[in-house]
């Protein structure tokens, strides 16, 4: 079991809560503006209210499970085991809010155009620059103040196309500074297709209703195209994503 041991400036703080039981094991703790946030061993988010007069802080179990949170600009992103991404502020911590990623259509060589679709994030990383979120296809998102990666001021997570052609495998964040980790495509690109990609992005964009991108993936299926709305056979995939208009602020189940 582990211990926990709070201090605000120079003097240490007792912990109280509202339930029967202390959070044990926690395996994360931030903060929020005055408020605390601690994830235990559950995967459930404590929150801790500080109370400067008795040095004491009081911390009250919610129902959020996380597998991860972070805190960037006095807002908490956190991360459930399906992949997605809530937000929330310390004003109104009942307020749950749906960050949604979404890979805008895009359109093939031949004209047609392919489907957006909900993507799913599997690590999430935070800072006074903002949030990165990388995406379970090994693609990095980001939102708030990257002047380095031409991103200014976004509230909602943008796609960075700096490191297109790369697999991001880790990413990580300071108080003024960003880290990523990638490594190169080789199994799935190749040097040819690597030089082509860079004269137009349209030639690796496959479309499952364009008759013309299914038959060139019939006739050369190593060929590096980039499928949005299909499995590797050519078959179309079902997409139940909700529309981009869709706001976030409706009630989302967590």
């Amino acid at each position: 079991m582990k211990t926990i041991h709070l201090w605000k400036g120079s003097s240490k703080l007792c912990l109280t809560t509202s339930s029967d039981n202390l959070p044990q094991d926690p395996i994360k703790i931030g903060c929020l503006g005055e408020i605390l946030i601690l994830l235990d061993t559950n995967h459930i988010v404590w929150f801790g209210t500080i109370s400067s007069p008795d040095c004491s802080v009081n911390f009250t179990i919610s129902e959020i499970k996380a597998v991860d949170f972070v805190c960037s600009n006095n807002v908490l992103y956190f991360l459930n085991d399906r992949g997605k991404v809530f937000k929330l502020y310390p004003d109104n911590v009942a307020n749950v809010i749906e960050v949604i990623l979404f890979e805008e259509a895009r359109r093939c060589a031949h004209g047609h155009t392919t489907n957006s679709q909900h993507i799913t994030v599997k690590s999430i990383s935070g800072g006074a620059m903002g949030v990165l979120f990388l995406s379970d296809t090994g693609h990095l998102w980001v939102s708030g103040e990257h002047p380095q990666l031409d991103v200014h001021k976004e509230d909602e997570p943008t796609k960075v196309g700096f490191f297109e052609g790369r697999t991001i495998t880790c990413i990580s964040s300071g108080k003024d500074f960003n880290v990523v980790i990638t490594h190169k495509r080789e199994s799935d690109v190749l040097p040819t297709a690597l030089e082509e990609d860079s004269k137009s992005d349209e030639g690796n964009v496959f479309s499952s209703v364009c008759s013309q991108c299914v038959s060139e993936n019939i006739v050369s299926p190593l060929s590096p195209q980039t499928c949005f709305d299909t499995c590797p056979l050519g078959l179309p995939v079902s997409n139940d994503s909700p529309s981009p208009s869709t706001p976030t602020s409706r009630n989302n189940t967590i």
